[in-house]
């Protein structure tokens, strides 16, 4: 085992240090603190990451094609949803009314971080950790994405007599899901 400081052994963490990152922060606090005039020239990793938020909302601008697509997307699986719900299929109403969701969520994260999430969890979390800091954004309407995901679940892995998603459900949901792509797309713009 890796011994830390004093000979005592060091807790290994999945953690690793991405050193030209770090490198990077170091060049750009340095930068910023000589052209603020700020005494000597020493990291200033709060400057640095200032900076690196601009630069990264310079290079993905509110009008992403990324971002508008996950827009487009969303509106496109409520569309689908609404027709599912006007044949009666609930399942396939609840199912893409969370897609229609999800790809809005999508939408707020790309624009907010410059990437998308890779999982349901992983969206989920994101979005939550975004959506607190938004004032605009409704508490039932940050609370809606799991409690939608969990009709999608029963739809897509459950099985017998509760594994059907009535109608009325279905509908609830994707009137959730509309109220829920206007409120993000809100943000967005």
């Amino acid at each position: 085992m890796p011994s830390g400081k004093h000979g005592a052994p060091s807790q290994i963490t999945a953690f690793t240090p991405n050193f030209a990152h770090q490198r990077r922060l170091r060049r750009l606090g340095l930068a910023a603190r000589r052209a603020s005039g700020e005494g000597p020239a020493q990291p200033s990793f709060e400057i640095a990451h200032e900076v690196l938020g601009r630069e990264r909302a310079a290079r993905v601008s509110r009008f992403a094609p990324e971002v508008s697509a996950y827009l487009r997307k969303a509106e496109q699986c409520l569309r689908y949803g609404n027709a599912n719900l006007a044949a009666g299929l609930g399942n396939d109403a609840a199912r893409n009314a969370y897609l229609a969701m999800f790809h809005a969520a999508q939408a707020l994260i790309y624009d907010r971080t410059g990437r998308p999430a890779k999982t349901h969890h992983g969206l989920n979390a994101e979005f939550n950790r975004l959506a607190n800091a938004e004032t605009g954004l409704d508490r039932d309407l940050r609370r809606a994405l799991p409690q939608v995901y969990n009709l999608k679940a029963v739809a897509d892995y459950e099985t017998g007599a509760d594994a059907v998603i009535p109608v009325a459900r279905a509908s609830d949901a994707l009137e959730i899901a509309t109220k829920f792509i206007g409120a993000v797309a809100g943000l967005i713009r």
